[in-house]
C-alpha cells in the first residue's frame, strides 16, 4: 500500500509542470505548416525535479507505444531549474499529421499516463518556386558553317528552387524578340544543365522542347515540362536554339515570361516568382564561304642560314581579301604575327629571311569569329636551316698530306719541286681553299724543311771535295822509273 501510495503521489508530481509547442518566433502554438520548424518549452520542476536528462518522444497522435517518428527520440538536458532549456527544436521539417510530444522521466522508453504531454498538428502550405539568373551567357555570334555545321546555340540559363514542398514542373512560357526570323530557328529545347558550365553536354537530359521553335516571327511558345525539383535544391535549367542551314542573318534573343508548375504534397499549382528574364543578344551571320583547310609551305624548303624563302599559303577558297598571318607562337595565342599577306584566288606569299632551324605557324579567321583555332584556319611546319660548315682538320689528313708531299718530292728534281710547290700554294693561295692558318704554317714549315734538306745535302758535297785524296797513279810512275 505504502508503495502504490509512493508511486501516485510521484506520478501526481510529474503533472506539476507542463509542456508546449511553440513556432520559430517564441509563440505558443498548436498548429504548423510543413515549412515551419517545431519548438518545445516547458515550466520548472520538470519530472518533479528527479531527472536531469530526459527524452522527448514524438508519435503519432493517440499511440500509447513510444515509436518516434523521427526515427528516435530526442535526448534534452534539463536546465538547473529542470526546465527545457530555450530555443530546443524539436522537429526541422516536420510531415503533415497530428502528434503528441511527450517527456519520457525515467527514459524507460514506455509511456507512464503521467509524464508530461501535449499536442501539434501539421498541414500541408503550399510550396514556392523561385527562377534567377543562372551562369550567365554573354552576348555572341553564329553562321552556318559546312565544314563543322554545329547549329546549336545556348540563349538563356536558369536557377530554379522549390521552397516548402517539391514542386512538378508543368510548363514554360517564352517570347522571342529582335530582328530575325524566329520561324527559321528549327527549335527550341529546355536541358537540365547538371554541371553548371551553361552548354548543352551529350549526356544532360531535355526536359521539354518545341519544333519548330515558333510558329510565327516574334510569336510564343508554351513548352510543357517534365521534371521534379526537390526542395530546398537548386537545379539549372538551359533554353537552347537549334538553327536551320539556312538562317538569314539578323538579332535573336528570347524572354521567359513564366514557369508553372504542381506542388508534390500539396497538389496546388505554383507560379514561380523572378520572372521575366531576358536572355543576350545572338548575332547571325552570313554563311561562311571561306573553305578548306589552310596549308604552309615554304620554297625552297630548305636554305643556307641567311639566305631567304618564301612562305606560301594554299589550299583555301572564297577567301579572297582575308589576312593570313605567319607566326612563330601557335595560333591559340592572341598576339605574335611577323608577317602577313593578303589572299587572292586562296593563296598568298610571304618573304622571309632564313635564321635557324625553327617551326612556323600560319593563322587566319575564316569565319570571322575573331579567333583563328576553328577547323582548317591554323597550319604549322618546319623550316630546315643548313649551317655553312668548316671541316675540322684531323692529324690523320696532316699525315696524309704529308706523305704525298714526300712522294711528290722524291719523285721531282729539285727545280720541278721547288716550281710546283711554289705554284701550288700560290694556286692553292689564289683559289682561296687553304684549309685554315694551320695548313698554311704547316706547308711553310716543310717548305723550310726541303730547303734546309737540299742545303745540308750540297754542303756534303762540297765537303767531300776538299777532303778528297790525291791520286795515286803518279806515284805508281816514280816507283816505275826508280
Amino acid at each position: 500500500m505504502l508503495f502504490f501510495i509512493f508511486i501516485m503521489l510521484v506520478s501526481l508530481a510529474f503533472v506539476q509542470a507542463s509542456i508546449d509547442t511553440k513556432n520559430s518566433k517564441g509563440l505558443t502554438t498548436t498548429s504548423f505548416f510543413t515549412s515551419d520548424e517545431v519548438f518545445l518549452k516547458s515550466s520548472t520542476g520538470l519530472c518533479n525535479s528527479l531527472y536531469q536528462t530526459v527524452d522527448i518522444y514524438i508519435i503519432e497522435s493517440g499511440d500509447t507505444i513510444l515509436v518516434d517518428v523521427r526515427e528516435q527520440p530526442q535526448e534534452v538536458n534539463l536546465t538547473a531549474s529542470y526546465q527545457i532549456p530555450t530555443n530546443t527544436k524539436i522537429w526541422a521539417d516536420p510531415e503533415g499529421g497530428n502528434y503528441d510530444v511527450i517527456v519520457d522521466c525515467d527514459k524507460s522508453g514506455a509511456y507512464h499516463p503521467l509524464e508530461p504531454k501535449t499536442s501539434f498538428s501539421v498541414i500541408f502550405k503550399k510550396g514556392a518556386g523561385k527562377a534567377t539568373p543562372g551562369k550567365e551567357i554573354l552576348e555572341h555570334s553564329w553562321s552556318y558553317d559546312s565544314e563543322q555545321p554545329n547549329l546549336i546555340n545556348e540563349m538563356l540559363q536558369l536557377s530554379l528552387v522549390a521552397e516548402g514542398e517539391d514542386i512538378d514542373l508543368t510548363n514554360i512560357t517564352i517570347k522571342p524578340a529582335g530582328t530575325g526570323n524566329d520561324t527559321q530557328i528549327a527549335s527550341l529545347m529546355v536541358y537540365i544543365d547538371g554541371n553548371n558550365n551553361g552548354k548543352s553536354d551529350e549526356e544532360e537530359v531535355v526536359i521539354g522542347d518545341s519544333q519548330p521553335a515558333y510558329s510565327q516571327d516574334n510569336g510564343e511558345t508554351v513548352i510543357n515540362l517534365d521534371y521534379t525539383l526537390v526542395a530546398g535544391i537548386a537545379d539549372n535549367i538551359l533554353i537552347v536554339y537549334s538553327m536551320k542551314e539556312d538562317v538569314n542573318e539578323g538579332n535573336f534573343s528570347l524572354t521567359v515570361k513564366s514557369i508553372n508548375g504542381i506542388g508534390k504534397q500539396s497538389g496546388e499549382a505554383i507560379i514561380f516568382s523572378g520572372l521575366p528574364i531576358d536572355s543576350k543578344l545572338l548575332k547571325v551571320l552570313a554563311k561562311k564561304t571561306c573553305l578548306g583547310s589552310m596549308v604552309l609551305d615554304f620554297e625552297p624548303d630548305s636554305v643556307n642560314k641567311g639566305e631567304n624563302v618564301i612562305a606560301k599559303i594554299s589550299n583555301l577558297t572564297g577567301c579572297d581579301n582575308k589576312t593570313a598571318s605567319l607566326r612563330i607562337n601557335p595560333c591559340t595565342y592572341l598576339a605574335g604575327d611577323i608577317k602577313s599577306c593578303i589572299l587572292k584566288d586562296g593563296t598568298c606569299e610571304m618573304n622571309l629571311t632564313s635564321t635557324e632551324n625553327k617551326k612556323y605557324y600560319s593563322c587566319i579567321d575564316k569565319n570571322g569569329d575573331n579567333d583563328k583555332t576553328d577547323f582548317g584556319e591554323a597550319a604549322d611546319k618546319d623550316l630546315i636551316v643548313i649551317a655553312k660548315e668548316v671541316e675540322a682538320e684531323t692529324e690523320e689528313n696532316v699525315s696524309e698530306e704529308f706523305e704525298e708531299f714526300v712522294n711528290f718530292t722524291t719523285n721531282k728534281t729539285e727545280e720541278e719541286k721547288n716550281a710546283s710547290i711554289t705554284g701550288g700554294v700560290i694556286s692553292e693561295l689564289l683559289s682561296g681553299s687553304l684549309k685554315g692558318i694551320f695548313v698554311l704554317l704547316e706547308i711553310t714549315l716543310l717548305l723550310i724543311l726541303i730547303i734546309l734538306i737540299i742545303i745540308s745535302v750540297r754542303l756534303k758535297g762540297n765537303r767531300q771535295e776538299t777532303t778528297k785524296p790525291e791520286k795515286k797513279k803518279p806515284e805508281k810512275s816514280e816507283e816505275k822509273e826508280e
